[in-house]
């Protein structure tokens, strides 16, 4: 179809004339202020304008049809095992001229993998890794008609070794008997409970006992029986100890991602554990669309029955520590993301109405080169009267909730129905762990407390204010103390005046203070400063009083690093210190005041995790003074909850390479970063393995790649600026130690979803809003007269297909439709479920939040700068379309996305004599376990299935393997095949126990039998130690540095762009350029 230029100019100027089009528009002139034009007004033009049909359907063909005249072949990735094959399925989208789709293509591999083979014909084959390989490879495929053309795809193969890296913080991994005679420390990587003598001058290994996924805290309830709080297995672990083999003789479910356990009442007759306000054993709905709702639960067991009495919930977002008064009546609970009374400030949704911050927002408004700043939001603080920024702006129009802050709750565990009885602010945003003062009951906090009100990274030579380089966070021990809380900064040495720091001032810092211990005098508290690898030493009088004056003499060194637990043993002046980065315990002579010895637990985790570790977490590497470090806002790799505004007033605007989701964003794009972004949510270092470029923004674009390193890889080194211009480390770290943070980062993984059920299926609610997501386009530009061709599904973007690691984002750019002043790379949904508990946001249509909400947990929501309260606000959006009865269940489905590990992962039963009750879950596990073999759409198992146990005096341990038509046995180490049922009877016998585990896949065999995967059985293997070479290198380390160059081709680009340039205006809009 033509059309002729006059035409298309009279239609525009019929559109005009009827008012359908802003006035900008009809002028042909330059529209300046891409952040500040009316959204509304430009949605309903450019919705107008596809209501032609003309228009329709020339985007449409060129949006649908040209560019997959010829095949499209689907790059993606997968993920196998060590000596484990996978079946791939080539990929591409093609069509008929009419827009039929056409799968009549010829299919072949251009280029062979180099660790391994591919047996089968294409498109379905089948990948075999060589034989105790691990790291990455590569298939490239060929896609052709045999007539338009033909394309290339890439499968990026990971081939994963027995370890999967949680990086869980422990919390209390370390108790001591009442004799002081026995150490009970939990080896988290290993997933075992270590039992050792101490009652000579070494700690002598007695016993590993396994127990869940990922052991984070411990206490015992005397000296027969200890609790194990496993934070991915969901649930408590109740270990007999007064047996000649101990073992797990009960395990309790709780709620997800449980932190820490205390007992407490008289004689300690309840126990009370940390849990978020989820999962799929807990009584606590997410309950996403609620305001107002508690988000942490403090579950109470009755301890002698090991029965539940009640879950507690908290008006705050997940918990983390505890402590308990000496007398056993107050518990304390703490946040563990508890915030700090900031949020953000909208950017101006609706333009130039009275809520716009870009009248408003103060400071540096463009770049180096002068270019004009997009329209962002701001961050503001609560001063107890009104929200200002840190230029003292008030923003009291912008904030429609209140932040009361509560840190720590005081709850009576006496009481027949125990409950909170008080709480307290004002402590810091990110607490790790409490101590009770047992002389005169003041509480002590270990937390840090971010600046996140202030702005910008860099020297700021630009800004008027000072910026947030080498002074961004304060660690602290809070002192909650006859009603007080008093912050005391463990660094008063550093003065804001010299972020640079120096030598001196680095070695008298401490940073990310941990669990902390009290002499029974209760005049010295000692804190594990898991950043420094020091053992802090405070007078407690001078800690209260805030006189104390930092020093090295105060100072214990731990040579293993990231010292994460503390156990006191005052009858001996000897200290144990759990050291996370080197798994083990070392031993520290008080009175001489440094360590004496180091006693490893066997460790599973590979080289590079054990390698890359301290990148993240080492302050004294990390930062000029000596206080910070990467873990500081990315807690042990994930989020800290709040945003910062991290943009260089002195940097300047650069060009994105990436390319869009679709040719209709293509015309809308803006393909550029100006380095004013605004504020921005802190994001997790989990799962970034094949996602894309980094960041929200995808700024850290990975495009110039060295050595056959993934995009990724490439990207998280593009950080290392940060070093110097946040951190203010004086150098950035070297090219090889970026590549050790690198591959120690990329390995880490989010754990399950604990909304689905645990047979991996969606609830009622989630189903239905799981079909709008991936049928009904609800996104784009509406015309639905003429076929909304600019309309696209959510899963179009948000790509959601955990067998090709996609987890809700396509890896590619998208534009944020008419009301967003930047483009973002879509974004993945797996997290979303832990950012729900901030409602209030008055900027929007919807009624939900067009009120004030009152009090919120929570200051930071959804979208990148956390300032969007809910996904019915987000979705209200002029971009999105989906009908608002509709939305509740799409965000059902929405926190419903898989992580990438079934929620099944993680997953324990316990069978004797007096626990029978889970036979329903088990069932639940075999079939899961099996899920590949029976389900084609399951590419490689859900779980390792395996059981340990002590029978008849012995240890015992069998792995669940399929036998055929759908079923499996459990296997013994002697290739001896037992049913669940005759295990089950086996363990009705006096004295005998199983626990079943379903474990991450590709960590049965190991956990199950090899623990050190030397080939010698556990039961025989008199030398546990070493293990097995595990790799995660490139397919090809000896490749050419590669620069990858902005992307052409594909889809009509050239003359719709807006210009990089000038941003943020723009001279060839489409809408106007068409007509031109």
């Amino acid at each position: 179809m033509t059309i002729t230029t006059t035409a298309r100019r009279l239609a525009l100027k019929a559109s005009c004339g009827a008012g359908l089009i802003v006035s900008a528009t009809c002028a042909f002139a330059s529209v300046e202020g891409y952040a500040t034009k009316n959204g509304d007004a430009w949605q309903g033009s450019l919705e107008q304008v596809l209501k032609m049909q003309f228009v329709s359907d020339f985007i449409g063909e060129r949006a649908h049809i040209r560019p997959f005249l010829i095949p499209q072949a689907k790059s993606y990735s997968i993920t196998t095992f060590r000596n484990q094959g996978i079946a791939i399925d080539f990929r591409a989208k093609h069509v008929t001229p009419e827009g039929e789709p056409d799968n009549n293509l010829s299919w072949s591999i251009a280029e062979g993998p180099l660790h391994g083979r591919v047996e089968g014909t294409p498109p379905n084959v089948r990948y075999i890794p060589n034989a105790e390989y691990t790291g990455y490879d590569r298939i490239v495929f060929n896609v052709s008609d045999n007539l338009d053309g033909d394309t290339n795809g890439t499968i990026d193969i990971k081939v994963q070794g027995s370890y999967t890296n949680f990086e869980s913080g422990q919390v209390r991994p370390l108790a001591l008997n009442s004799d002081n005679t026995r150490l009970y420390a939990l080896n988290t990587p290993d997933g075992k409970l270590e039992i050792f003598d101490v009652s000579g001058e070494t700690p002598a290994l007695m016993h590993s006992v396994p127990v869940g996924v990922e052991p984070v805290a411990i206490a015992l309830r005397n000296d027969n029986e200890a609790w194990v709080v496993n934070h991915l297995s969901d649930n408590v672990s109740i270990v007999k100890l007064n047996t000649d083999l101990p073992y797990v003789k009960k395990t309790l479910h709780v709620g997800d991602e449980p932190q820490d356990i205390v007992f407490a009442g008289r004689n300690n007759v309840r126990a009370f554990v940390t849990t978020a306000h989820r999962g799929q054993h807990s009584p606590s709905d997410l309950d996403a669309m609620t305001p107002g709702t508690d988000r942490a639960d403090v579950w109470v067991f009755d301890a002698p029955d090991a029965e539940m009495e009640k879950v507690i919930t908290l008006f705050g977002m997940a918990p983390r520590g505890l402590a308990v008064t000496p007398d056993g009546e107050t518990v304390y609970a703490s946040i563990y993301k508890s915030g700090n009374q900031t949020t953000t400030a909208a950017h101006n949704y609706r333009v130039w109405g009275p809520t716009s911050t870009i009248n408003g927002k103060p400071g540096p408004n463009t770049d180096a080169d002068g270019i004009v700043a997009p329209n962002t939001g701001v961050i503001v603080k609560y001063d107890g009267e009104h929200w200002r920024d840190v230029y003292g702006t008030r923003w009291d129009h912008q904030v429609y909730f209140d932040l009361p802050d509560y840190d720590v709750f005081k709850i009576d565990a006496t009481a027949a129905d125990p409950k909170a009885v008080g709480e307290y602010t004002g402590v810091g945003n990110a607490l790790f762990n409490m101590a009770v003062n047992p002389v005169n009951g003041a509480v002590y906090v270990s937390n840090m407390d971010a600046r996140n009100e202030l702005q910008y990274e860099g020297h700021g030579h630009r800004s008027d204010k000072q910026t947030l380089r080498g002074r961004f966070i304060k660690n602290q021990i809070t002192v909650i103390k006859n009603g007080d809380v008093t912050p005391r900064e463990l660094n008063s040495h550093l003065r804001d005046s010299n972020p640079d720091g120096s030598p001196s001032e680095n070695a008298r810092s401490l940073a990310m203070p941990l669990e902390m211990a009290v002499d029974s005098a209760g005049e010295t508290l000692y804190v594990a400063a898991y950043s420094s690898s020091k053992i802090g030493i405070f007078n407690t009088r001078e800690l209260e009083n805030g006189t104390f004056t930092p020093s090295e003499d105060n100072h214990i060194e731990v040579s293993g690093g990231g010292p994460a637990g503390i156990a006191l043993d005052e009858s001996r002046d000897r200290m144990y210190v759990l050291t996370r980065f080197n798994n083990s315990v070392a031993v520290i002579d008080l009175n001489e005041g440094r360590e004496t010895q180091s006693v490893a637990m066997y460790n599973p985790e590979p080289d590079y995790i054990t390698e890359g570790r301290p990148f993240l977490y080492d302050a004294r590497f990390s930062s000029g003074r000596g206080d910070s470090s990467c873990g500081s806002c990315h807690l042990f790799g994930d989020m800290d909850g709040l945003a910062w505004e991290l943009g260089n007033p002195d940097g300047v605007t650069t060009e994105n390479p990436r390319g869009y989701v679709n040719f209709f964003m293509e015309m809308n794009a803006l393909p550029v970063h100006h380095p004013l972004k605004g504020p921005m949510l802190t994001q997790s270092f989990r799962g970034m393995d094949f996602q894309g470029p980094l960041h929200w923004r995808g700024d850290k674009t990975g495009t110039y790649q060295v050595a056959g390193e993934s995009l990724e890889h490439a990207a998280f080194k593009e950080f290392r600026g940060a070093f110097t211009e946040l951190l203010g480390r004086a150098e950035e770290p070297t090219e090889d130690e970026m590549n050790k943070f690198a591959d120690f980062v990329m390995q880490m993984r989010y754990p399950p979803n604990p909304n689905r059920n645990l047979d991996d299926t969606l609830t009622p609610d989630a189903e239905f809003g799981a079909n709008i997501y991936f049928n009904e386009k609800t996104t784009g530009f509406e015309a639905e007269n003429t076929g909304n061709v600019a309309m696209i599904t959510c899963n179009d973007c948000h790509e959601v297909d955990p067998e090709i690691e996609r987890f809700g984002t396509s890896t590619l750019m998208s534009f944020e439709g008419t009301e967003v002043s930047q483009d973002m790379k879509v974004a993945h949904l797996r997290n979303v479920y832990t950012r729900i508990g901030m409602y209030g946001l008055k900027l929007r249509k919807r009624t939900s939040t067009a009120t004030e909400m009152g009090p919120q947990v929570t200051g930071f929501g959804l979208s990148h700068d956390g300032a969007i309260d809910t996904l019915e606000n987000f979705l209200s959006l002029n971009v999105f379309h989906v009908d608002t009865p509709d939305i509740p269940e799409v965000m059902e489905y929405v926190t419903q996305i898989p992580t990438g590990l079934a929620p099944i992962v993680g997953q324990q039963a316990t069978f004797n004599l007096t626990s029978q009750s889970d036979a329903a879950l088990v069932s639940t596990m075999m079939a899961q376990a099996l899920a590949h073999t029976f389900d084609s759409s399951v590419r490689k198992q859900k779980c390792d299935l395996i059981a340990n146990g002590v029978i008849g005096g012995e240890e015992r341990a069998w792995r669940f393997v399929d036998t055929g038509a759908n079923t499996g046995s459990f296997v013994d180490m002697h290739g001896d095949a037992s049913s669940f049922n005759r295990l089950r009877w086996t363990s009705l016998i006096p004295g005998n126990s199983i626990t079943f585990t379903c474990a991450a896949p590709g960590t049965g065999e190991r956990l199950a039998f090899d623990r050190d995967e030397d080939g010698i059985y556990n039961i025989a293997d008199a030398d546990t130690s070493g293990r097995k070479p595990t790799s995660v290198q490139a397919p090809d380390p000896d490749a050419e540095p590669v620069q990858v160059e902005r992307a052409e081709g594909a889809f009509w680009r050239e003359e719709s762009q807006k210009e990089s340039g000038i941003f943020p205006h723009f001279d060839n809009f489409w809408a106007f350029d068409f007509f031109n």
